[in-house]
């Protein structure tokens, strides 16, 4: 009997030294998001609006706003991931503490009708996303190099 007590309470022991706090992750959707390998930030404000942004190194172009509930059926949080469905693709998201800075500062329509600007912004974005330049065997520095001569 005194044996059976024992290994009672050697599992009681055991199982209230299991026991560890729990940490309460934020699981609101509400927050600035950035995509894994697909060159957008989306920032969901009081889960009433959204914002998407293009970005790159050079450049972060206001895409699509809306309200939050045309977007809300198409996403899910799991953990410290986001994901986005639209038709088959998932997009995932990793939460930032802010907007990049080039988010920031307000875009001048102006640059959008500059050819120039529209080309750097295009090259940096193949640069940066395109994810079949090694296995279609594209050296992007030569074709951005040709190009901008041109």
């Amino acid at each position: 009997m005194t044996k059976q007590i024992g290994i009672i309470i050697l599992i009681l022991i055991g199982i209230s030294s299991c026991k560890h706090q729990v940490k309460k992750e934020n699981l609101s959707t509400n927050g600035i998001w950035e995509s894994i390998g697909s060159g957008w930030v989306l920032q969901i404000k009081d889960s009433t609006a959204y914002h998407f942004y293009d970005i790159t190194s050079i450049s972060c172009l206001p895409k699509r706003s809306g309200k939050f509930e045309e977007l809300q059926k198409s996403l899910t949080l799991k953990n410290d991931t986001l994901y986005l469905q639209k038709g088959v693709i998932t997009y995932r998201f990793i939460r930032r503490d802010k907007l990049p800075e080039l988010c920031i500062s307000p875009f001048e329509e102006k640059k959008s009708r500059d050819p120039r600007y529209n080309f750097e912004v295009f090259a940096e974005t193949v640069k940066e996303h395109y994810a079949f330049l090694e296995l279609n065997k594209i050296n992007w520095d030569d074709v951005y190099k040709h190009k901008k001569a041109n």
